[in-house]
């Protein structure tokens, strides 16, 4: 398949940009829905960060993602190009750390969770990038029994969204920047949210591949674990800010 990229970093993560603009933030589940505005351009990761990915930057890593018993484990064996997984967000701010280094000082970051939302929506304002009939999700997505279950999967197989970012649906959990806080989106604030000052845990957002209902892997799906967990279920994607 052929991948329109904005940019690729010198050990080969490829990015796209991220335009500035508004949209409607939340859905009926996850509310109130609010406007967001993101006033600042920003580079986003087209993929996950893979196996092949974090090994560029940490070398070998004792626990890969892999099939064990119909559930995924960690486990240092697996196909390169499928996404990191087992990494904790304290983890990822040692990889984020080491690639700005090897990078020159490039501001290499987890998205906020707003960002996420918004470039993961790519201009929608419906419950998936793609529209509202969840029907077409399998075309995006790994989710659920039939598309996606007791598995997980090389980054890319799917359908991009319109600014040309994979699977932002289901698959695997994307840790975020943000302190999550169950009811944030009362009083954040319209320009730039970056979640609450402190918490106990932190934003996981996209949904994930053993989710059976296409309702719970939609653009404004979201979840939080603490920042030390380590789970089969969880990788990220990155941030690079202009």
């Amino acid at each position: 398949m052929d991948v329109l990229v904005d940019k690729i970093n010198s050990i080969g993560m490829k990015f796209n940009l991220v335009p500035i603009g508004e949209f409607e933030m939340g859905d009926v589940y996850y509310n109130p829905i609010h406007t967001v505005c993101i006033s600042k351009p920003f580079y986003l990761g087209i993929y996950t960060v893979t196996q092949k990915d974090w090994e560029a930057v940490m070398g070998k890593w004792e626990h890969r993602p892999t099939q064990s018993s119909g559930m995924l484990k960690c486990r240092n064996i697996g196909n390169k190009n499928l996404p990191i997984c087992c990494v904790s967000w304290d983890d990822c701010q040692i990889f984020i750390a080491l690639l700005n280094k090897i990078e020159g000082g490039i501001n290499y970051r987890l998205p906020t969770e707003a960002e996420w939302e918004y470039a993961c929506r790519a201009g929608s304002s419906t419950n998936f990038c793609f529209g509202d009939n969840g029907e077409l999700l399998e075309r995006y997505a790994w989710f659920g029994p039939k598309y996606g279950f007791k598995k997980n999967h090389i980054v890319g197989q799917k359908k991009p969204n319109a600014w040309g970012f994979y699977e932002m649906h289901g698959k695997i959990w994307e840790w975020c920047e943000d302190w999550y806080e169950k009811y944030y989106y009362r009083n954040s604030p319209k320009d730039n949210p970056k979640g609450p000052e402190t918490g106990s845990e932190r934003v996981i957002r996209g949904g994930i591949w053993y989710m059976s209902a296409a309702t719970c892997c939609t653009s404004a799906t979201r979840n939080s674990i603490v920042s030390d967990q380590r789970d089969s279920n969880i990788g990220f994607r990155l941030a690079r800010s202009i």
